[in-house]
């Protein structure tokens, strides 16, 4: 891929992952969903997790395409980052660098700081068994072990039906389900960061 690619990469990737992530935070408060984009799920806990899974990939793909962009353009700061929707910005001037800083903030800072909400929302939410009526335990005190002895599927909810019964939210896997979405954040944020230093470190030429 040349530079054209990656920024489009880039570019597309980036706005993609904010509507995913304004649609899910608006939606997890209670408001409306950004321009109407459907949501995978309507509660809480269970549309946090999947806007967690969805947008580290997002993010890594984003940050990635913006990491080799950036090791690939010699310069100052604003033009190792790639120029998304404007063609042939002139970064040189100041209006030009408030806007790749503004495209900096949308696409990288603000999908953070929108998981970070997600991931509490999720670590504050619940598990139970399907159909039963066990008092539900929270994800923050068994997101590793699950519930012993289930007998049906693990649920992740907000809360249990109005008759005290497990019957929302979505079927999850206690233990490895909830470490890969942990390395996959983990990993969405170093390669943010890594782009980040790509941005502010000098590329040494050869």
């Amino acid at each position: 891929m040349n530079r054209v690619h990656l920024a489009k990469l880039f570019g597309g990737c980036g706005i993609v992952l904010v509507a995913v992530s304004l649609n899910t935070l608006l939606a997890s408060q209670g408001g409306s969903a950004l321009l109407k984009l459907p949501l995978i799920h309507d509660e809480r806990a269970p549309m946090s997790l999947f806007a967690l899974m969805i947008g580290s990939v997002l993010l890594i793909l984003t940050s990635a395409a913006g990491c080799i962009y950036a090791g690939r353009s010699p310069g100052r700061w604003h033009e190792r980052i790639p120029v998304v929707w404007l063609e042939g910005l002139d970064t040189k001037k100041v209006e030009g660098q408030l806007y790749q800083l503004a495209i900096v903030a949308i696409y990288l800072v603000l999908p953070v700081v929108c998981f970070l909400h997600f991931i509490d929302v999720v670590w504050h939410s619940k598990l139970c068994v399907l159909g039963s009526t066990a008092p539900p335990i929270m994800v923050s005190d068994s997101w590793f072990d699950g519930i012993p002895g289930a007998a049906n599927q693990i649920r992740l909810v907000e809360d249990l039906l109005p008759n005290g019964a497990c019957g929302k939210g979505i079927e999850v896997y206690p233990g490895w389900e909830f470490v890969l979405v942990g390395i996959a954040i983990a990993l969405s944020f170093a390669t943010t960061i890594g782009f980040l230093l790509r941005v502010v470190v000098p590329v040494q030429s050869s």
